[in-house]
């Protein structure tokens, strides 16, 4: 696929054209956000919708005392990406909860 065709796919995906990832990176290099979530498999759901994406993500365990519902697991991601996974994750009906991190 090239990146024309992949920027458009994006474009249709999303909603809105893609973001220039380079410029994303150097903004906010080592920033990253947790997205709670209850459990292991709706953390590797949003794993898998971001990646689709091509969202940088990470699965990661926490603490429950951290959140407020007791979430024990999250999808790390950069900061600077955080309003596109939320966006991606309420599109595809993935429930979350609160944001860890972030400025």
């Amino acid at each position: 696929m090239s990146k024309k065709s992949l920027c458009a796919y994006y474009e249709i995906r999303m909603g809105h054209p893609r973001p220039d990832l380079t410029q994303r990176k150097n903004e906010e290099v080592m920033s990253n956000c947790i997205i709670a979530m209850q459990s292991a498999t709706t953390a590797k759901k949003a794993e898998r919708a971001l990646a689709a994406v091509r969202i940088p993500c990470q699965t990661v365990s926490i603490d429950p005392t951290v959140t407020k519902r007791g979430c024990g697991y999250g999808v790390s991601v950069g900061c600077s990406f955080l309003s596109d996974a939320v966006r991606v994750l309420e599109r595809k009906n993935i429930s979350h909860g609160e944001v860890i991190g972030g400025r």
